[in-house]
């Protein structure tokens, strides 16, 4: 793989006040942890796409200790330039919680999926407040696809909550910082934005999707919840 997808890859949540790299860390622990206990629903079958998982946060960890030398100037001034910019893996579902019933997906749906990526990664190229906006529109479009097909793109709507909300957070510190975070932001955003279309997210949701119809929630409870549209929602 890539080191572009590497990066991309696992933009994830991070603890808030612990950086990058911890939060790498504690990602290679969850997922091993789970990785067994899923094997053992799955028969081994969901053992590939744990092992990318935990293979993409090792190599990440270089790119997220450079991410956070850069950060800690920033941090060290009240101003939580990536330290905030995630969500605490602590809160990602209980092991076995309960998913919707899910109908396998179909090629339309994939496809359909795959374009809102597409438009979001389009609309996104024209700065932070852009970004937001395209994020809010693709995440409402993608609803509509899930509904209408009774599944679930759980990585697809997260690496969108994700760059939305790095980019909801990165105008603030912007501010904060009289414009000194930017380069720093746009980095984030900029590789949370490629990811879109580089990680391929609904061909992950497509793999997921075959354990969902099982009623097992690989990535569905393996991802923390971003407050994205919450925090638009609420004006912030």
């Amino acid at each position: 793989m890539s080191p572009l997808l590497v990066i991309t890859a696992l933009l994830i949540a991070a603890p808030a006040d612990a950086g990058m790299a911890e939060h790498l860390e504690e990602a290679i622990a969850l997922n091993t942890a789970r990785k067994a206990r899923y094997a053992t629903l799955t028969d081994g079958r969901s053992d590939a796409l744990f092992d990318r998982l935990i293979w993409n946060e090792r190599a990440l960890l270089p790119v997220a200790w450079v991410m956070d030398a850069q950060a800690a100037p920033f941090n060290a001034q009240g101003i939580g330039v990536v330290r905030d910019d995630f969500i605490s893996m602590e809160r990602v579902a209980p092991f076995g919680t309960p998913i919707p019933p899910t109908m396998p997906m179909s090629d339309d749906a994939a496809e359909h999926a795959r374009a809102v990526l597409w438009q979001v990664y389009l609309d996104s190229g024209a700065g932070l407040q852009a970004t937001v906006q395209a994020c809010a529109e693709g995440l409402e479009e993608l609803s509509l696809i899930e509904r209408e097909a009774e599944l679930s793109f759980v990585m697809s709507r997260h690496l969108i909550e994700s760059l939305g909300y790095s980019a909801l957070h990165g105008l603030e510190h912007n501010e904060a910082s009289g414009g000194e975070t930017e380069g720093l932001v746009a980095w984030l955003v900029g590789l949370q934005r490629l990811g879109l279309v580089t990680l391929d997210p609904v061909g992950i949701d497509r793999q997921a999707n075959a354990f969902h119809v099982d009623g097992i929630g690989i990535i569905a409870n393996d991802v923390p919840p971003i407050p994205f549209e919450d925090e638009l929602a609420a004006g912030r």
